[in-house]
């Protein structure tokens, strides 16, 4: 925590097959006081598949929701919500259109093996060379 600041970290959760390879990084994070947990589910899902992933999220104790009523509102509400950290499990959708200029996007994969970034990361990095 920098003074008093916590810092803001959203789980996007883009299929319910997600949120299990965050689980180790969210419980992480809540051991210690510098980061307030929110989450995000993908509006592009099946309705069954977003109803389970929306039980599950509301049963994790502290954490935010953040939802829209289709994924062109979600995608304005996270990029406006000033979010530090941006974590993801999907690289297939345009993250530049999801995130702020100044912030720090990750992706975490299950499995094993390389996986691609998306472009948005691709064309961040070579930028900054």
């Amino acid at each position: 925590m920098v003074g008093n600041k916590k810092y803001k970290v959203i789980f996007d959760i883009y299929h319910l097959c997600h949120l299990p390879q965050f689980e180790p990084v969210i419980e992480m994070l809540k051991d210690t006081e510098d980061f307030k947990i929110f989450y995000s589910i993908s509006n592009s899902i099946s309705e069954c598949e977003y109803k389970i992933t929306l039980k599950v999220l509301k049963n994790k104790n502290g954490d935010e929701l953040i939802l829209a009523k289709d994924e062109e509102e979600r995608k304005q509400k996270l990029k406006n919500s000033n979010f530090d950290v941006f974590i993801s499990g999907w690289s297939r959708y345009p993250i530049q259109k999801f995130v702020s200029d100044n912030i720090v996007c990750a992706m975490i994969y299950h499995g094993i093996g390389i996986k691609p970034l998306a472009e948005y990361l691709i064309n961040y990095l070579s930028e900054r060379k």
